[in-house]
């Protein structure tokens, strides 16, 4: 076991210090146990100190549809809406464009709505979720929900606006008492505005970083507030194990639901490798896993967990890196094959 972690961890420090990524932290649980907690770099800006994976705090991207997959597998559970409702039910006035949407259209990327345009990623306007829905409700769809899949990250702001709705509570709230409070997820917080954060957990979050042909510049500001469903968290390395746990114990959802949340959909015969939150690539063999690979402004993020081998990866970075994602599919194979042996 010694020998394996140490060359994943020469594979992890060499992406950390080659690439020259400002900072970089990886979580790695085993059969139950954490059996690497590593981070390199530093904080950035005026702190120098070195950030650490159980408590510097990183913007976790996309890996937040994870999240929102589990609560709406709560929201399941409890009855509180199904999957095949129609999303007019509870958002009456929202442009019907000739044809319906249901929750799982949102869930699965198969509803048809955009991504994504201009500036829109980069926007620092503090909007409220149902504020959120004016940048895309008003656009035509890209095609007739169900009949493609199209990632986009405003399935998830949309889908957010119905979950509270049907939880006659706001969805932040929802999350933390359904799905942080009951996976012990003490170090995830929204990431909304400066004002929302307190003074300790400012400290403790990273600076956030573009990279640019020339290096590194800061990232631009963002306010992920009405995202917070898509792409609006921040948590440590070891945190976000927790939740890959969750996947392998099945737990805190019933099993009929999991397998709702963790079966990829088809489209016209085709797989598009996603569940309710969760990518599912299981059938890709050495790359074959379940979890969520995110990347946003400031951020560059791995969640993958391997069932047969009980093996969680959790990798948080403080930038946008492009082109990085096959060296760290090539540490994770190496790492599972030598722990079989």
């Amino acid at each position: 076991m010694k020998s394996t972690l140490q060359r994943f961890n020469s594979k992890i420090e060499a992406i950390a210090e080659h690439k020259q990524v400002p900072a970089l932290s990886c979580a790695v649980q085993y059969k139950g146990e954490i059996i690497y907690s590593k981070a390199f770099g530093k904080y950035g800006g005026f702190n120098s100190n070195p950030v650490l994976p159980e408590t510097s705090l990183f913007r976790i991207a996309s890996i937040a549809k994870s999240i929102t997959g589990l609560a709406l597998g709560r929201m399941i559970d409890k009855k509180m809406l199904s999957l095949e409702e129609s999303i007019f039910e509870y958002l009456p006035h929202y442009p019907k464009n000739n044809f319906d949407i249901n929750i799982k259209h949102l869930a699965t990327h198969t509803s048809g709505i955009r991504s994504y345009k201009g500036k829109e990623l980069y926007s620092t306007k503090a909007f409220s979720i149902e504020e959120g829905l004016s940048l895309f409700k008003n656009d035509s769809l890209l095609f007739v929900p169900g009949a493609d899949y199209y990632y986009s990250s405003y399935n998830y702001v949309l889908l957010s606006a119905v979950m509270q709705i049907a939880a006659k509570e706001s969805f932040g709230s929802f999350v933390q008492r359904e799905v942080l409070d009951v996976l012990q997820m003490s170090q995830t917080f929204e990431d909304g505005t400066k004002n929302t954060l307190s003074k300790e957990m400012k400290k403790r979050t990273v600076k956030m970083y573009s990279k640019t042909k020339n290096g590194y510049k800061r990232a631009s500001r963002v306010n992920n507030s009405y995202k917070i469903a898509a792409g609006g968290y921040l948590s440590t390395a070891r945190d976000v194990i927790k939740l890959g746990q969750a996947a392998l114990d099945q737990s805190i959802l019933k099993p009929s639901t999991w397998d709702e949340v963790l079966t990829q959909q088809f489209v016209m015969a085709r797989p598009t490798y996603y569940g309710l939150g969760w990518q599912c690539n299981q059938e890709l063999d050495e790359m074959g896993y379940i979890g969520h690979i995110g990347q946003g402004v400031g951020a560059y993020t791995n969640l993958f967990v391997y069932p047969d081998e009980e093996l969680v990866v959790s990798l948080l970075i403080n930038s946008s890196v492009p082109n990085l994602q096959s060296e760290l599919d090539s540490a994770y194979t190496n790492l599972r094959r030598t722990l079989k042996e």
